[in-house]
């Protein structure tokens, strides 16, 4: 049996919550810097000042992610509808909404919705664990068992190559250490992969339990 989830038991910490959140806003305003800083300097525009003000836009970009998009995350989730192309829409809709609203014209709305959508997907590409929408952020579980019927230990298989899910990892193990579970790390050991019958990439992507019922 293997099952992919986002959480291994029980209700997630607001630490961990609190921790996704953080790093996937965060990217998503590093990309859209990024975009930004890259349009300017083929416009020719780019100049010593820029650079400061790339900061703000980072930073307006990031609360941007923390206080609209993370919300609609949870919203997705909630109605199991989490999944790239909702999150893609999304994020032009809250990247262009303001900017209409202040009576931008219709490019500049255009500008910024594709700045959202592009902040949308660092964003889920830093989501990790729920990027196929198979949970709830905040009350997302399996029924783990905590040992298979053949006594052998059930089997948790993450990517440590991701910090977020690597320190998520590490507060479930303190949290289940009385439990018969043997971690896996497919970053370490990557061939671990094979008794699952599934790519590296959805590992990398995904926790996967496994018991041996």
């Amino acid at each position: 049996m293997s099952t992919n989830a986002p959480v291994l038991e029980g209700r997630m910490s607001f630490s961990t919550f609190m921790d996704r959140a953080l790093v996937a806003s965060a990217s998503s305003g590093a990309a859209i810097t990024l975009v930004f800083l890259v349009s300017v300097i083929l416009m020719g525009n780019f100049n010593p000042g820029v650079m400061a003000f790339s900061i703000m836009v980072f930073l307006v970009a990031w609360l941007h992610a923390l206080v609209l998009g993370v919300p609609y995350v949870v919203f997705l989730q909630r109605i199991r509808r989490y999944g790239r192309m909702p999150m893609l829409v999304g994020g032009a809709v809250i990247g262009a909404s303001p900017a209409l609203l202040m009576g931008a014209p219709l490019s500049s709305g255009a500008y910024f919705g594709v700045l959202g959508a592009l902040g949308a997907w660092a964003f889920h590409r830093w989501w990790p664990g729920v990027a196929g929408g198979s949970g709830d952020v905040l009350a997302g579980a399996v029924a783990m068992p905590h040992q298979a019927r053949d006594g052998s230990p059930t089997r948790v298989y993450y990517n440590s190559a991701c910090p977020v899910c690597r320190s998520g990892v590490a507060a479930q193990q303190g949290a289940m250490a009385a439990c018969e579970i043997e971690w896996i790390d497919v970053h370490a050991n990557p061939e671990a992969v094979r008794e699952l019958g599934v790519d590296i990439e959805a590992v990398r992507e995904k926790l996967h339990v496994r018991g041996a019922d």
